[in-house]
């Protein structure tokens, strides 16, 4: 056989025992057009594409879910770049801050006031003080509204950190399944939950801190009102000093409580964000409020007793006044002698004794303003002491005659016996015409 059909015996031989099929024929065709168009084939697609679909999802579920929930968590993170010692230190120095009045804003209205022409000032004044008296219903007292301001600032810098703390727990369970894996997220929520947590509390330590300090000064105002209530008065000045705390006490007692009041605003924040006060802490904010009640009762009890200090205050002034009278009695007789004294050989002699009754009315002058003036502390009129007045009255001519006398008799000896080259005529002049205008205006008197 030739070589085309040797060839052809051995495809034959060697050849599947099953024709080769042909899925191009025109009976299969219309076969698979048959099948394609029929309601079982649609079934089975729609039921496939169904579990298509759902692959799908699952696919992407399983690489959405970790992803939210890392998301989650990542969205708290910032604070764990927080510094708790620096912001509690950032805090502190703020309300110290709030502490000092603010008097700038007051400066610059009364300087725009100041600025304005004349005129145009004193109808803006009147403006702003009829604005103000129109609105003082509607508007709250300035103390309260900063008060409620800084308690807005403050509540500004722990909400972040509490609400980590409050919401971390709640993101997840503390194993979360997902399709391939199992994720424990105990330490991560645990750390973020107590970083938080302890930024949170420095922070609420610090308000505490900073009340205490502010309610420590308050105490010791309402201590020294009370140890000077207590106290008894050796003077007529204490005595007016003790009555005038007491009568303005309850005054101040009540401007005590309102900074109390303005103060614990603040305090009433921990409550809302869960936090316990120490128990010395606790006392040191609240205990002050026991103060005006201690107040009122040193003021009830101690107003019997200053009563009684008083009249006995005023009952050895008394009897000093009436002493002292007794004493200026005795300085007139002495005044009176003066006028009969005009022995000129003893003008020395008399000069001393003129200078010394000059000290004793004197120094009885000091004492009678002395006694005036804590009549007058004790609420009692200024009595006069007529005779004092009378002996002051009769004694100043005489006084500036034996000085005058005296004065010119030692410049008289200086001239005559002294040297000549050192005398000045003007002055020689000056002092005789002095000398002599006295003694014309004595005799005229």
């Amino acid at each position: 056989p030739s070589a085309q059909q040797q060839q052809q015996q051995e495809e034959e031989t060697t050849a599947s025992p099953f024709p080769a099929p042909k899925h191009h024929t025109p009976a299969v065709l219309e076969t698979a057009n048959t099948s394609f168009r029929s309601p079982l084939a649609r079934e089975i697609e729609a039921r496939l594409q169904e579990q298509r679909t759902y692959f799908r999802e699952s696919v992407e579920s399983m690489a959405q879910a970790p992803k939210a929930l890392a998301e989650r968590f990542q969205e708290m993170t910032p604070v764990m770049f927080v510094d708790k010692e620096k912001s509690a230190k950032e805090l502190d120095d703020f309300l110290k801050q709030s502490r000092a009045p603010k008097a700038d804003d007051a400066d610059e209205d009364a300087d725009a006031i100041d600025d304005q022409p004349e005129g145009k000032a004193g109808d803006a004044s009147a403006a702003a003080h009829n604005d103000s008296g129109s609105d003082d219903e509607d508007t709250e007292d300035p103390k309260y509204a900063a008060a409620r301001k800084l308690v807005a600032d403050i509540r500004s810098r722990v909400d972040e950190a509490y609400q980590v703390a409050e919401s971390v727990r709640g993101l997840s369970d503390n194993d979360v399944d997902f399709t391939l894996a199992r994720v424990c997220v105990v330490s991560a929520t645990e750390t973020l939950a107590a970083h938080a947590g302890t930024i949170r509390t420095a922070l609420l330590n610090t308000v505490v801190s900073d009340a205490n300090e502010q309610s420590a000064a308050v105490n010791a105002q309402f201590q020294s009102i009370e140890e000077r209530i207590a106290q008894i008065p050796t003077n007529e000045v204490e005595m007016k000093g003790l009555q005038v705390l007491m009568e303005e006490a309850p005054n101040t007692v009540e401007e005590l409580c309102e900074e109390l009041r303005v103060l614990h605003l603040r305090l009433d924040i921990l409550g809302s964000y869960k936090h316990n006060q120490k128990w010395d802490d606790f006392e040191a904010s609240w205990g002050s409020w026991l103060w005006p009640a201690r107040i009122e009762e040193a003021l009830h009890s101690r107003a019997q007793d200053l009563k009684n200090e008083h009249e006995a205050m005023q009952n050895a002034l008394d009897k000093e006044r009436a002493l002292f009278e007794k004493r200026v009695a005795l300085l007139v007789p002495r005044v009176k002698a003066f006028q009969k004294y005009g022995d000129v050989t003893k003008l020395k002699q008399l000069n001393e004794e003129a200078g010394n009754l000059e000290e004793d009315i004197r120094a009885a002058k000091e004492v009678s303003a002395d006694i005036n003036e804590r009549e007058v502390t004790l609420g009692q009129g200024d009595t006069p002491f007529p005779k004092l007045e009378e002996a002051s009255h009769l004694f100043a001519p005489l006084l500036k005659l034996w000085t005058t006398l005296a004065d010119f008799r030692r410049s008289k000896t200086d001239w005559m016996e002294g040297p000549f080259e050192s005398l000045v005529a003007d002055e020689v002049e000056d002092e005789v015409q002095t000398t002599f205008d006295v003694a014309f205006k004595l005799r005229k008197d």
